[in-house]
């Protein structure tokens, strides 16, 4: 009887909150929850649509997908309200950050050896010989980061062999990686997240084998993550002191901007939107102090990506780096064969003949376009007003091509049944999947495909498909960012970096799914847990202006 009452309770509880997600009174602002359940589930009605199914029949498959996620999620937004506490300034536990260091150092170690001298790709490759000066200096791969790879490269070269220098640029980077964690995990405990959050913070980061494997790989892509990651911390210390910024804080601000900036060719945007809303919202208390910064910092990252690198003979990154998805586009109308005047043709076919982009055109990746091996540089430098023209033409004259173009585009980084590669392949000795303690120790069970491993790690079990799907991610980011809306209003701030990252690849991703792209995300899951509940604190003291707006309406916290 228990279970059957237990149920029913349950089930007038479901009834209760979705007649008030129609209610206009406060605690009808089950409203947005809906309105997030049905933003959910048309990822999947759009998707379905983008693989042929009739419109109809996507529209009502969406409004079944939005029921069920609306029934899932009300239970867990009511667990969360009812669990909110403060987050507060306690003291950092050095013991804490010690024990968490060792620990994940340990796990990650065992990582190098085994993939020793560390993880490469053709990215790699590219910073290792830009080093070496075999190529060009360019900033396609950002210059800044390539500078943090030479002196370990020339290390290598100066002592006969590259392996070592790859090796200990390895071991420093795997080094700072768990060093970064270790603080993340201090830093929850000190500003007074749970035990159980913490536990499952250290869990997190001591488990994840992609995170493992990330710590050891030469990409741009990981030391811009782990800036981010305490970007985001450092943001989280301002909101909590209500935007009172002393002068160490600033310095902190200042420099970790500008690793966001010059880490990655997006970062800039990134920083300059994050600065723009802490002025903003924080204009009345510390205007002084964050104006020159929201100003400084992102003329600071212009300056040296253009006239200083420019002066020291650095190659700017190719045009045709920044207009991915409408190079798709255009792609996309010409494979089609859609509506185009034949001086619209002519003037593309300077760039690419029509026959070319049906054999290089992929509807999920630009690469085919870019590096197909027709695709002429010099020529959409030279037109590059021209080309966004006849772009905003041909959007004109076929917008459900368009449409469908960048759907397809960045698909990865809004629907949750997409998957694709994240890791990169290890730097094996001898055979491939001969790993340095095989060698050492004859071990059969260390004699394995890591790539392999993985993949089957991640598309077979729903856990590790939930934590390593970026869509899924992102998703939770915008549920963390309507309970800061809907609660505490300044803790929008925080989540202000992973936005604007996830923008950038809405607006110019080169590949549908690239899990690297978006790591600095999944470093911060932990994070926007603890910052779920932290928004739903009860006792929240927020300023004048934001109560306000909490009575308007929004998602409710069930007390």
């Amino acid at each position: 009887m228990g279970h059957i009452e237990q149920r029913s309770h349950y089930l007038r509880d479901a009834v209760a909150e979705l007649r008030a997600a129609f209610a206009l009174d406060e605690r009808g602002g089950g409203r947005l929850l809906l309105l997030y359940s049905l933003a959910l589930a048309s990822s999947f009605g759009l998707s379905f649509w983008l693989d042929g199914t009739e419109l109809l029949e996507a529209v009502l498959l969406t409004l079944l997908y939005c029921l069920m996620a609306f029934s899932l999620l009300c239970p867990l937004v009511r667990f969360v309200s009812r669990h909110g506490g403060p987050w507060k300034d306690g003291v950092f536990d050095k013991r804490l950050f010690l024990t968490v260091f060792g620990a994940i150092f340990l796990v990650y170690f065992f990582q190098f050896l085994i993939n020793f001298p560390g993880c490469c790709t053709p990215d790699s490759s590219d910073s290792i010989k830009t080093a070496l000066g075999l190529m060009e200096l360019s900033n396609w791969t950002p210059i800044f980061y390539t500078l943090f790879v030479a002196p370990f490269v020339l290390l290598g070269q100066a002592i006969g062999d590259l392996t070592w220098g790859i090796a200990l640029y390895s071991f420093v980077q795997m080094t700072l990686f768990a060093l970064v964690l270790a603080y993340a995990v201090a830093w929850l405990a000190r500003r007074g997240a749970s035990r159980i959050l913490v536990v499952f913070a250290i869990l997190f980061f001591v488990l994840d084998p992609v995170a493992a494997r990330y710590s050891i790989t030469m990409w741009k892509d990981i030391p811009f993550s782990l800036c981010m990651f305490l970007y985001l911390l450092c943001l989280t210390d301002i909101v909590l002191a209500k935007g009172r910024i002393d002068a160490k804080t600033t310095i902190k601000l200042v420099l970790l901007s500008l690793g966001v900036g010059l880490f990655r060719n997006n970062g800039l945007y990134i920083v300059l939107l994050t600065l723009i809303v802490l002025t903003l919202v924080y204009r009345k208390v510390s205007l002084t102090r964050l104006l020159p910064v929201a100003l400084g910092v992102p003329m600071m990252v212009v300056v040296v990506t253009g006239p200083i690198y420019a002066a020291a003979g650095v190659a700017p990154s190719p045009f045709r780096e920044s207009i991915a998805i409408p190079l798709q586009q255009v792609g996309a109308v010409i494979y089609h064969n859609g509506d185009m005047t034949e001086e619209q043709r002519d003037f593309l076919s300077g760039f690419m003949s029509t026959e070319n982009v049906k054999n290089d055109y992929t509807p999920t990746s630009s690469d085919g376009l870019k590096f197909g091996g027709h695709f002429n540089d010099e020529w959409m430098e030279e037109n590059k007003v021209v080309f966004m023209k006849t772009w905003f033409d041909l959007g004109l004259q076929n917008p459900l091509l368009y449409f469908k173009a960048w759907l397809s585009s960045t698909e990865g980084y809004w629907n949750i049944d997409t998957s694709g590669w994240a890791v990169a392949s290890s730097g094996y000795f001898g055979e491939p999947g001969m790993s340095v303690l095989y060698e050492v120790t004859g071990m059969e069970s260390l004699n394995r495909d890591g790539n392999e491993d993985f993949q089957e790690l991640r598309f077979t079990h729903f856990p590790t498909y939930a934590l390593y799907n970026i869509a899924m991610s992102v998703w939770m980011l915008f549920g963390c960012a309507l309970l800061a809306l809907r609660h505490r209003r300044t803790l929008i701030v925080p989540l202000v970096p992973l936005l604007a990252m996830w923008l950038t690849m809405m607006v110019a991703a080169p590949e549908y799914c690239q899990y690297r792209y978006m790591f600095a995300l999944h470093l911060a899951i932990p994070f926007m847990v603890a910052l779920a509940f932290a928004a739903c604190d009860p006792q929240s003291d927020e300023d004048a202006s934001s109560s306000e707006w909490n009575r308007s309406g929004g998602l409710p916290c069930a007390r």
